[in-house]
């Protein structure tokens, strides 16, 4: 536990003395030396530079060997797929994103998946690849290792992907819901806090929260928590995929908006827009101020607002995090939009201790957080000894 506590502080990417690390985990600085040994011994941290501490001598800056490990990590949409190349640190080494036709059988897709692996695997055979992370859309039942539904997208439920990963690469392979991860990456970015209560809130073709208290993922009973894309907002709304009316994505997902131009469209809606236009078409109209687009675009971040109102009074977090295709197209109008709603619908000592932020604009959030993923349940048993780390590099 203590091994698994410093290193969670020094990946962060931030550099720390043995000094410093001992006040953060209030571990005795003997306690810290040994650990920090250790680790250099395996070729998980290494020393970088001197740093002045006050009076006396400078310090030694310590770091993660980003190299010593590699991870992929896998995000599956239902319109695209990104693996990706991460070391220790989460630095993302090289990635690979393709296009998939939702008419093709799920299995063919899974086999176009893992030839990019393998493409990855080989792009750098010096340094081992030792686990793989999977980023997939919900509702995913982590108990059973599946997809149950994914929206648009049928058949999925019958193919067991980590299973099929795991048999073809001999590596250890962990999947989780996309949201999860985004959460995991954000905690991560933000650097080691064991009480942080954060919610990322992934709005792209569905609309998921990964959710984080007192450091740790919550993930319900069975695995399934979060799937507030089919939390209902109009209890007499249209009958989503699920079985329930006026789900959440129905109104705010990128699919959703999609939709709701092509119709504003067909109703002769003036807009630089033709009929048939994708969500890419209208993610580039709203960056050139297209008067139906950013109109379409606001209501349906107005209706996302009130999911994240719900999530604040329900869980009171810390930290909000939009991210995923939806904030990707307008992040500042986006937090404008959410912070004036949530102003006017939650009480304003609750609203208080919550900080709401609109996610990166590269949308790679979920697929490092798949990387991390990877990372999170590997290391412990490199640290425990159930499994021996590769030979380091000389």
């Amino acid at each position: 536990m203590n091994r698994a506590l410093v290193l969670r502080i020094l990946r962060t990417g931030d550099q720390y003395s043995r000094a410093e690390i001992a006040k953060l985990t209030g571990l005795q600085p003997a306690t810290i030396t040994n650990i920090i040994n250790d680790f250099q011994k395996l070729g998980l941290v290494e020393e970088a530079g001197e740093i002045r501490e006050g009076r006396g001598r400078n310090a030694i800056c310590l770091r993660v060997n980003g190299d010593r490990l590699h991870f992929l990590g896998i995000r599956l949409s239902r319109k695209y797929y990104l693996v990706g190349r991460f070391g220790l640190d989460s630095r993302e080494i090289i990635k690979k994103k393709k296009y998939i036709d939702t008419n093709c059988a799920p299995f063919d897709v899974l086999q176009s998946l893992i030839k990019e692996c393998h493409e990855l695997i080989d792009y750098d055979r010096e340094h081992e690849v030792v686990a793989i992370g999977v980023a997939v859309p919900g509702p995913y039942v982590r108990k059973q290792n599946r997809i149950v539904m994914m929206t648009g997208f049928r058949d999925w439920q019958e193919v067991h992907i980590e299973e099929e990963l795991r048999k073809e690469f001999q590596i250890k392979v962990y999947m989780e819901h996309d949201a999860n991860v985004g959460a995991l990456s954000y905690n991560w970015s933000l650097g080691a806090n064991e009480n942080r209560s954060l919610i990322y809130v992934a709005a792209g073709q569905g609309v998921g929260a990964g959710i984080i208290i007192g450091g740790e993922l919550f993930i319900g009973t069975t695995g399934t928590s979060g799937e507030i894309g089919h939390m209902s907002i109009a209890y007499d709304g249209p009958l989503c995929q699920c079985g329930n009316r006026g789900c959440l994505e129905k109104y705010c997902s990128s699919m959703a908006l999609t939709k709701s131009l092509n119709n504003k469209i067909r109703e002769g809606n003036y807009t630089i827009l033709k009929e048939g236009c994708s969500f890419e078409d209208i993610s580039d109209a709203v960056k050139q101020s297209d008067r139906l687009a950013v109109e379409e675009y606001e209501k349906a971040c107005e209706k996302l607002s009130i999911g994240v109102v719900n999530l604040i009074n329900a869980f009171n977090p810390d930290t909000i995090v939009i991210g995923d295709e939806i904030a990707a197209v307008d992040p500042e109008l986006l937090l404008k939009t959410v912070q004036r709603i949530t102003e006017e619908r939650v009480l304003p000592e609750i609203l208080e201790g919550t900080e709401i932020i609109a996610g990166k604009e590269d949308n790679d959030e979920i697929l490092r957080g798949a990387g991390i993923l990877a990372i999170n349940e590997m290391l412990p048993d490199f640290l425990s000894g159930k499994r021996s780390l590769p030979e380091p590099e000389v």
